[in-house]
């Protein structure tokens, strides 16, 4: 019974760390600088909020997007609602190993001949995919931008709104990183 006070004492710090804020401001050079110390207070700052675990299954409608399809069989419009699960807008997200996963959700069935895309920076990332789930592996740190898609026959025929989320990962120069041995 007495290692229960034990473990909640030792466990605090940890817990309080977790919701610790991350600061965002540019330097002298005008290259965004992200750090968990609060930077003196003449330079203008931006407080990010911070994700609980990068695997975090968010369902909740984070950015919403709209695009009318017209289809051509039913001659029927249908408006597509593309949501992005998985991160939030302005999130700071921790992966020391760059993965993370998105997926996703649109408001209405998408035709058999759609797939899902998925823009990261600006650029396809992968290829268009049937599921709506994806595995972002290998991402640098930094800030990010994805928007969902769904194409059909090469054209876009519904988007998200774009999300924006900046990715923290271990230092390349921390001694903590496993570093490969040489052959």
């Amino acid at each position: 019974m007495q290692k229960i006070p034990f473990i909640l004492f030792v466990m605090l710090p940890v817990l309080g760390f977790a919701q610790q804020n991350v600061y965002r401001y540019q330097d002298q050079n005008k290259h965004p600088v992200y750090t968990d110390i609060q930077p003196n207070t003449n330079i203008p700052t931006t407080t990010l909020k911070f994700a609980d675990s990068p695997t975090q299954k968010d369902h909740s409608a984070i950015e919403q997007g709209n695009t009318t399809l017209t289809d051509q069989t039913k001659n029927k419009s249908i408006d597509y609602r593309l949501t992005i699960n998985g991160v939030s807008n302005g999130a700071a997200i921790r992966s020391n190993d760059g993965h993370l996963s998105i997926s996703l959700s649109a408001s209405e069935a998408i035709p058999d001949s759609a797939q899902y895309q998925l823009l990261l920076d600006g650029a396809v990332y992968g290829s268009a995919q049937s599921s709506s789930s994806f595995a972002l592996v290998n991402i640098d740190r930094g800030e990010h931008t994805v928007v969902g898609q769904i194409v059909e026959n090469g054209q876009v025929i519904a988007s998200s709104s774009p999300v924006t989320f900046v990715l923290q990962r271990i230092s390349v120069n921390s001694p903590a990183r496993i570093r490969p041995t040489p052959y």
